[in-house]
């Protein structure tokens, strides 16, 4: 189930066994700092029940959502089992909506604990990091408000809009072959509708039923297959310690975390209609954070600010300077004879997706609309009070409608500054502004479906 959902998210996240609760923390929440983050944490990740943002694409408005999880742990044939089950819902403020659930089973497989590795396990002669687990979801959501520019990286900029229904379920299996490779595979259902409109700007009024999908939106069945890669390096010396001092001494320390994941997805038509495709689906996420080690003790009053970023003043503290990301997307889209993909399940670039995932900030939502997408994204992050952080980014991507299309010389591109809050690692909300689209600075905002 794709977490990052369009008008809430159905999040599930298992506090750590030393996260506080609503209950502990909000009341603090104007004494003392450390409190206010973990009472913003407990808001949208606590057991039991958390809130959440309804909120994306913009067009739709924002509101308010509520999510239930349940854990239950135990024994069966001498090996450990987890089911975690999540429910949740949202609406915004266009009257959008959407409710699912998310079950995730980790099944009584005999693992051992591998003390060779921090948080390893071995499963006879596989050693991991993670164990294999099944997740089964399911959801409903009804977005009123959804962009239509025409196909291609050329399209005029004249916009149309459409509402989409969307019921999907789907079964994912996970199974780790070593500490850094995953196996994974899956099977599912989608019935989507487009609601009929007569307003003058719908696509309804303005495109004739040959534009794929307008007319006619097929059930799918679908099966994906894939693998997921994910490397940590750390780079730096052994810490060179020093006597106290009245000024702060640093060594560097670099942490790398290499992500990325590759699938290959079926869609078939279940009423034999020509809209069959194959995709080819490429993310990933290559993280540097920089940090810096302190070598040595130091009067915490003459360095107030060095003192804040390393949260304290001790050697051996890791203080946080900041984050770099280099995010890739791409997605090539397959289909045989008379077949299409429906304009509405082809890749968009242009500010935020149908997935809550933001692209070439400084141009409109779903700008751009074709069958293949290519996408490169920098980016840097830096604390400045937990959690809210300062974003410098820079975007360039394009769409085609074929790999032939994705050359780096059709890429639009755009660069600007932006406003974060990150909570447990993950960036819950942005704001930014972005130039480059050549209509001066387009500002948007955008609420992650997922961390």
């Amino acid at each position: 189930m794709k977490r990052a959902l369009l008008t809430a998210v159905l999040v599930f996240a298992v506090p750590s066994a030393r996260a506080q609760t609503i209950g502990v923390s909000c009341p603090e929440f104007f004494q003392d700092r450390h409190q206010a983050v973990a009472c913003a944490e407990a808001l949208f990740s606590q057991s039991w029940y958390h809130f959440t943002l309804a909120s994306l694409p913009p067009s739709n408005g924002f509101g308010p959502g509520l999510v239930l999880t349940k854990s239950v742990k135990g024994v069966a044939g001498g090996s450990d089992y987890e089911t975690d089950l999540s429910l949740g819902g949202g609406v915004t403020t266009n009257g959008s909506w959407v409710v699912g659930g998310d079950l995730l089973w980790l099944p009584p497989l005999p693992y051992k604990n591998d003390s060779s590795v921090a948080s390893g396990f071995n499963l006879g002669k596989l050693k991991t990091l993670s164990r294999a687990n099944l997740e089964i979801s399911a959801q409903r959501r009804d977005v009123n408000t959804l962009y239509f520019y025409g196909f291609g990286p050329a399209s005029p900029n004249t916009r149309y809009t459409f509402a989409e229904n969307d019921t999907t379920a789907d079964v994912v299996a996970k199974m780790p072959l070593t500490r850094w490779l995953i196996a994974k595979g899956g099977f599912g259902a989608r019935s989507t509708t487009l609601p009929l409109s007569s307003a003058a700007n719908s696509v309804d009024s303005n495109f004739t039923p040959a534009t794929s999908g307008i007319q006619v939106q097929p059930t799918y069945v679908n099966g994906s297959a894939g693998a997921e890669t994910l490397f940590t390096p750390r780079f730096g010396r052994p810490l060179q310690r020093l006597d106290p001092q009245d000024d702060p001494h640093f060594q560097s320390l670099l942490l790398f975390t290499l992500q990325n994941n590759f699938a290959y997805h079926w869609q078939k038509p279940t009423d034999g209609s020509p809209y069959a495709y194959r995709q080819f689906v490429y993310e990933g996420d290559e993280t540097i954070a920089i940090h810096q080690t302190l070598r040595n003790f130091f009067p915490a009053n003459r360095h107030p600010v060095v003192r804040y970023v390393c949260e304290s003043n001790k050697q051996t503290d890791e203080c946080a300077f900041g984050q770099i990301d280099v995010k890739t997307h791409l997605v090539l889209t397959q289909t045989s004879g008379a077949n299409q993909i429906p304009f509405y399940l082809q890749p968009t670039l242009g500010g935020t997706d149908i997935d809550s995932q933001v692209s070439l900030r400084g141009w409109d939502n779903y700008r751009f609309r074709a069958r293949d997408l290519a996408l490169v994204q920098f980016e840097y992050g830096i604390p400045v009070y937990d959690p809210v952080g300062l974003l410098l980014f820079y975007d360039a991507g394009t769409v085609g409608n074929t790999a032939a299309d994705l050359t780096v010389s059709r890429f639009r591109q755009d660069a600007g500054i932006g406003a974060t809050v990150r909570l447990r690692g993950h960036v819950l909300a942005q704001t930014y502004f972005a130039w480059g689209a050549g209509h001066g600075a387009q500002w948007n905002y955008n609420f992650a479906k997922s961390f």
